[in-house]
């Protein structure tokens, strides 16, 4: 099987985590630099220690997501379900905003529920499917065509015109 090239919305969910990881990474380490800086703190009505503490957090999330973007990039199925993971809970939110609270928050929502469907349409679409079912982890690492681990149809027991041991002392291929 020829591998499948990465779909555009793909591309795009990934390029857009690369970019929020590194304001994840740099928002945290700006927070943890100026924790002590007596305008922040008035202005966002928080202590120091609560400060660095959103700082690390996100860092923590840019990294986190930083891995994710990769295995996107990748055609990883897990980052995948991750970000699948996170979009569903973006909806929840989005929902939330929408009918527990008013005015501007509304239309946060109804953005915030819009742009997770379509990160979720781009990752679990006919084109997100193809792409991520026929790559297996060792195809995305070594370039393989995806589905080289799979059997032949005409012999099961031979993969990639390699023939798998047996485990019966005739020799001859289990059934």
């Amino acid at each position: 099987l020829a591998p499948v090239p990465r779909p555009v919305g793909v591309t795009t969910v990934a390029v857009i985590a690369f970019v929020q990881s590194s304001f994840g990474i740099l928002g945290g380490l700006a927070l943890i630099i100026e924790r002590n800086d007596r305008e922040l703190i008035a202005h966002v009505g928080q202590s120091s220690g609560q400060i660095t503490t959103y700082g690390v957090a996100a860092i923590i999330w840019g990294v986190v997501t930083f891995f994710a973007a990769i295995g996107l990039w990748n055609g990883a199925n897990w980052a995948r379900i991750l970000v699948g993971i996170l979009e569903v809970t973006n909806v929840a939110a989005g929902l939330y905003l929408l009918f527990a609270w008013s005015g501007t928050y509304v239309w946060n929502g109804i953005w915030q529920i819009g742009i997770a469907i379509l990160v979720l349409y781009f990752l679990f679409g006919s084109r997100g499917d193809e792409f991520f079912s026929r790559r297996g982890p060792e195809s995305a690492a070594q370039g393989e065509p995806a589905g080289w681990w799979e059997h032949s149809p005409t012999n099961p027991h031979v993969v990639r015109g390699q023939r798998l041991p047996c485990s019966n002392r005739s020799g001859q291929p289990n059934s």
